[in-house]
């Protein structure tokens, strides 16, 4: 099976209600079960100036690429600020949690690997926190040091 299609981005326009887990978050996945994927999971994300994604861990491995602004990513404790290019890896049960401080939507895609269970399924494969403090994680973030043998988990195409 193929699967072959367009993003439309005006997802962002209409991000989900702000609940106890995120704010100004856009998500819509592009290939899943619906597409005929088993195992994997890709899904387009926005995120509004201001909006951000509790902490949280996944019983799967999760993958993120950088198309446009600049995202806040906490892994564990370092909070990187990531831009067009980057990319980062959060190996299964890696707290994470995202953000946007900035003046303009972020774009990036998600791939999941085994896919999300469906709500239907019985149990759960995500684990929120409660949200962390916006401000506080800009104040932390740093350009990761590409280049560095050391850096781990995040790179840049």
């Amino acid at each position: 099976m193929h699967s072959v299609g367009r993003i439309d981005w005006s997802l962002a326009e209409h991000p989900a209600p702000a609940s106890a887990t995120s704010s100004g978050l856009a998500r819509k996945v592009v290939v899943g079960r619906d597409q005929g994927a088993v195992h994997t999971e890709l899904a387009a994300i926005a995120i509004a100036p201001g909006g951000w994604l509790a902490p949280h861990v996944h019983s799967f491995e999760e993958a993120i690429y950088v198309l446009d602004g600049k995202l806040l990513l906490q892994i564990g404790d370092p909070v990187h600020r990531l831009g067009a290019g980057d990319y980062a890896l959060m190996p299964t049960a890696a707290r994470h949690a995202l953000g946007n401080t900035g003046n303009k939507t972020v774009r990036f895609l998600s791939l999941n690997s085994p896919q999300r269970l469906p709500p239907e399924a019985g149990r759960r494969d995500t684990f929120f926190e409660p949200p962390g403090d916006l401000a506080a994680m800009d104040a932390a973030a740093v350009r990761p040091p590409f280049g560095d043998p050391t850096l781990r988990l995040v790179g840049h195409y």
